[in-house]
């Protein structure tokens, strides 16, 4: 008994020793993330992308709203009942609990895409190579590839507002009852995952018929280089989706891109809004499949899910669509059962 005792505090004393070494990682990724937020490149918070913010908000206060003064922008751009709103801390909670807890998306869009392309030609993955691609090849095939990502991302997006179970996870990014850049980070890791196999899979088939009808050769390393749209979409407007401020483009544009304001009125609660502008970049998935709402003139909008929740914090941000999930689950085999 005294050996089993021993046997088992040993085991305790290596756990926690893992734990704590796993929290001391965590941490300084989290502060190493925290410290680069601004200067790294990659970070959809890279100063122009933020310098461009206030740009595009300027040009907006200036026209849309008439406005005057560089007191009266900031108190605009930046105003106090949004920033320092209960929801925005909750925002703060669930992108430095990411951080920390840094799950890892089941797949990687780019490189996944080409391998399942290879699977399905009957190529060796680890044979493919790195070919150039010609200025007449790369313009359509670039806008093919952002056009299927987008399609995967359709089709995800518009999927978890439909499926109840996933509409669990995707309704912590809508319980944010006010929007400010900081929004964009409120996503439960799960949803993230998910759509990453999504935007996969569908590249994966678009690609594989792209290089048996036109036979193009390719390599996940050029594929993967072909992300310029992103910074382009970082630029124009990216951080203006989740702001309370007004932003519309033309109609006809307004059919191909989604514009800051088309994504508020996605997190819009009103019947009218319900559903409505799934798409991130494009506009085009949501005008073929009936989804699209362009709003002629500035509209009313009331942001959230419109009931009484518990997403209150980070934790239970995490934590309640796991719950409600289980209760669903519970429920079902009740009834199966019966």
């Amino acid at each position: 008994m005294l050996l089993k005792m021993e046997d088992l505090a040993a085991e305790l004393m290596v756990l926690a020793d893992s734990w704590t070494t796993y929290v001391i990682r965590s941490t300084t990724r989290m502060l190493a993330t925290l410290k680069t937020l601004l200067t790294l490149r990659e970070s959809s918070f890279w100063w122009p992308y933020i310098g461009a913010f206030v740009l595009w908000a300027a040009w907006a206060f200036k026209t849309t709203y008439q406005g005057k003064g560089i007191r009266s922008f900031l108190r605009f751009c930046f105003p106090k009942e949004f920033y320092f709103h209960r929801s925005t801390a909750t925002d703060v909670q669930v992108y430095l609990m990411n951080l920390f807890f840094q799950l890892p998306s089941l797949v990687f869009p780019g490189v996944g895409a080409a391998v399942v392309a290879t699977t399905i030609l009957g190529l060796d993955w680890s044979k493919v190579e790195s070919y150039p691609l010609g200025p007449w090849e790369s313009i359509p095939f670039l806008l093919v590839w952002v056009l299927t990502e987008e399609l995967g991302y359709y089709a995800a997006h518009r999927m978890y507002h439909r499926v109840p179970f996933l509409w669990e996870f995707h309704k912590v990014h809508h319980s944010a009852e006010v929007l400010t850049p900081l929004t964009i980070f409120r996503k439960h890791p799960a949803f993230d995952a998910t759509s990453g196999m999504f935007i996969t899979l569908i590249r994966g088939v678009v690609l594989a018929a792209l290089v048996a009808a036109f036979n193009i050769e390719f390599s996940a390393v050029h594929i993967v280089g072909l992300t310029v749209y992103r910074s382009t979409f970082r630029f124009f407007g990216q951080h203006l989706r989740h702001s309370h401020i007004w932003w519309a483009w033309d109609r006809r544009i307004s059919h191909v891109f989604i514009s800051p304001a088309q994504h508020q009125i996605h997190h819009s609660y009103l019947p009218e809004h319900l559903n409505k502008n799934f798409g991130e970049v494009f506009a085009l998935w949501d005008w073929l499949f009936g989804s699209l709402y362009v709003a002629g003139e500035r509209e009313d909008l009331a942001i959230g899910l419109g009931e009484e929740h518990e997403i209150t914090n980070g934790v239970a941000a995490y934590l309640v669509p796991f719950r409600n999930i289980g209760r669903m689950a519970q429920s079902s085999i009740r009834r199966w059962v019966r």
